[in-house]
């Protein structure tokens, strides 16, 4: 019996996309594209996700590939994007609804430590009996240790969790651990007809 839901918060709880987010900076698709590959998709991104550099840690090591005349819109982007991000108002409707039946509700995420930033705006954040992101805890799905954390902490057993994520590999990660999962494709409607048949709402 599920008595713990996990939640993922990017494309879950939150909408996130890059190209619409670089869309507030630049109307120039080409530059999206650019800015996506030298900011969003890069190492220093992931590390700031590790908790291994800060916001001026992904600047710094941005610019050395960057040419000078980005420098100030990639820092910019980098300290600002979070502004953009936008709540999935379905999802916290479901959340609202897992909430008042009894659930205790988790949020597990890879994200910086400026998750901090904006964690405060976000409703659905609200509901949730505690928030575990990758930079604060230095673990990142789908690693063991990222679970054996979140079980550990909150003396949570595996058999009674259940965990949503859009990326298959961190539900097979959760899966290793022994906590059942969902693999979300952005349609909360067909997430709320497999939880009703498998008993969860």
């Amino acid at each position: 019996m599920y008595k713990n839901i996990l939640f993922d918060m990017g494309n879950v709880i939150m909408d996130f996309s890059p190209d619409y987010l670089l869309s507030m900076y630049t109307k120039d698709v080409k530059l999206i594209n650019f800015l996506k590959y030298k900011i969003v998709y890069t190492k220093a991104w992931g590390k700031s996700d590790k908790g291994e550099l800060t916001e001026e840690g992904i600047y710094e090591e941005i610019i050395k590939d960057l040419d000078e005349k980005y420098h100030a819109l990639a820092k910019e982007v980098i300290y600002t994007w979070y502004k953009y991000k936008t709540e999935n108002s379905e999802m916290y409707e479901l959340i609202k609804d897992l909430k008042n039946k009894g659930y205790k509700l988790f949020l597990c995420s890879n994200a910086a430590e400026s998750f901090h930033k904006y964690e405060d705006s976000i409703e659905a954040f609200k509901l949730l009996d505690a928030k575990i992101v990758s930079a604060d805890i230095k673990e990142v799905k789908p690693n063991r240790e990222f679970f054996e954390y979140v079980l550990n902490t909150y003396k949570l057993k595996a058999e009674e969790c259940f965990f949503i994520d859009d990326i298959a590999e961190n539900i097979r990660g959760a899966y290793e651990c022994g906590i059942d999962g969902y693999q979300y494709n952005g349609n909360v409607n067909l997430l709320r007809k497999f939880m009703k048949r498998v008993a969860i709402l």
